[in-house]
Order: structure tokens, then C-alpha cells, then sequence
């Protein structure tokens, strides 16, 4: 599910295909870092955001949704030209908030102790496993959402192409942001 495209992957590629990789890398690391956010409460059976309250629980996945609607509106605003070197890229403390608000990366930090973790194992030990797998995976996959945005930024950019990978990068996302809301 890491690897997979969802608001945190879309949202890296697009920031690589409108700022490039080396610009990207602050929100990168952001989005990573946010993981932990998630699973130390978890792992620790202080927090199951489903288990709170159902009104916990939808108000979270609309202010994901919003949030992530505002980071893909700020990407989709942009083009891939020497312009974007004007403006700045989602910074660090924008991809803190990332997965702590997206209800994909509860359900999968939630789902992963539940299937990957024996019950046997004391908190402690859940968490000895869990954030180091979950961070070495996304170290190794996000970057390559990011790097595959810039990438195509280099062969697309003042292209006919360029604004049609635009727009379907940010329907996926808003596509994503629907299925938050609607499959709650």
C-alpha cells in the first residue's frame, strides 16, 4: 500500500514533476517523518482513530480531504517551467501533516499491527518493528513518486502533454480525496 498511488504518493509526484526532485525532498521527508505520527500511538494501543468516536472519524476524513484538496490545488496552479523555480514547493512541515490526516495511513499502520504483529509481542517490541519497516519502505518508495515527477517534468515540460499529465495527476488526486470522503 505504500507504493501504491494514493493523496501522499500523488501529491510527491507532483511536487517532483513541478519543482523537481532536489526541491521535493523537504516535503518527502515530511510525509515520512508523518508516518511515525501514526504508528507510535498505535503501536502503543493508545489510538485507534475508528475506535474514538464516529464523529472523530468523519471529521478527520474531511479535513484530510480539504487538506490534501489544498496541497493538490497549490500543485495544479503551477507549471512545469523555469516559473516554478519563483515559487516554493510544499515545505517539510506541509508533508508532517499528510498522514496524520489521511485515513489510508491509519487504516494501514492499523491493518499491518493487526495482521503483521503477534499478539504476543509487548508494545515496545510492536513498535521495534513496525516504524523502522514502515520507514525504510517509504524511504525507498516515496522518493521514487517524487523522482518519477521530475523525471517526466524533463520530457514533458512546454509540451502539448504537459497540462494533460497535469490534469490527470490532480484527477487521480481529487479522485483519491472522493474516495476518502465516500468510503468512510
Amino acid at each position: 500500500m505504500i507504493g501504491s498511488p494514493g493523496p501522499a504518493n500523488m501529491l510527491m509526484l507532483a511536487s517532483g514533476l513541478k519543482f523537481g526532485f532536489r526541491r521535493s525532498l523537504p516535503f518527502v521527508f515530511g510525509v515520512i517523518i508523518s508516518k511515525q505520527f501514526i504508528i507510535w500511538p498505535i503501536a502503543f494501543g493508545i489510538i485507534n482513530i475508528s475506535n474514538i468516536s464516529t464523529t472523530v472519524h468523519e471529521v478527520m476524513r474531511y479535513v484530510a480531504a480539504a487538506y490534501i484538496m489544498f496541497l493538490a490545488i497549490k500543485l495544479y496552479n503551477t507549471k512545469i517551467t523555469a516559473a516554478s523555480l519563483e515559487e516554493n514547493p510544499p515545505s517539510f512541515l506541509q508533508g508532517l501533516v499528510v498522514h496524520p490526516l489521511n485515513p489510508k495511513a491509519w487504516l494501514m499502520i492499523a491493518t499491518a499491527s493487526a495482521s503483521f504483529i503477534p499478539s504476543t509481542l509487548s508494545a515496545i517490541e510492536a513498535l521495534l518493528i513496525l516504524a523502522p519497516t514502515f520507514f525504510v519502505i517509504q524511504a525507498t518508495l516515496h522518493p521514487v513518486w517524487c523522482f518519477f515527477g521530475s523525471w517526466i517534468a524533463e520530457k514533458i515540460s512546454g509540451t502539448v502533454y504537459e497540462r494533460l499529465f497535469i490534469s490527470v495527476i490532480m484527477a487521480l488526486t481529487f479522485l483519491s480525496i472522493f474516495l476518502i470522503v465516500a468510503t468512510g
